[in-house]
């Protein structure tokens, strides 16, 4: 038998969607995803590190990441998650920096 110890009284986020639309290439159709997401779930943290991750990684703008940043910290409620918002965006900066070992 079975019994869960959490109760949710709404879906959880499906991140399954964006991530494979950003393993396929499709990078502004995975933004769109995880812009529902965090639209939906306000108390996410994961989307906007997500989207941060992929403005970076993929799309090269940094720009862009920090707006994401700041948009998530001043939306996020609680004080934990703007901490991990900050640690991620940090460690997701000096990839725009790295160079390619030979």
């Amino acid at each position: 038998m079975f019994y869960p110890s959490r109760h949710y009284d709404r879906p959880q986020p499906a991140y399954s969607i964006p991530q494979s639309k950003r393993a396929k290439g499709l990078y502004e159709e995975a933004m769109a995803g995880f812009e529902k997401i965090a639209e939906e779930h306000p108390d996410e943290v994961k989307p906007y590190i997500e989207m941060i991750d992929i403005a970076i990684v993929n799309l090269k703008d940094p720009d862009r990441a920090n707006a994401i940043y700041q948009r998530g910290l001043s939306l996020l409620s609680k004080e934990d998650d703007k901490a991990v918002l900050a640690r991620m965006y940090g460690a997701m900066r000096t990839r725009l920096n790295a160079r390619p070992s030979n």
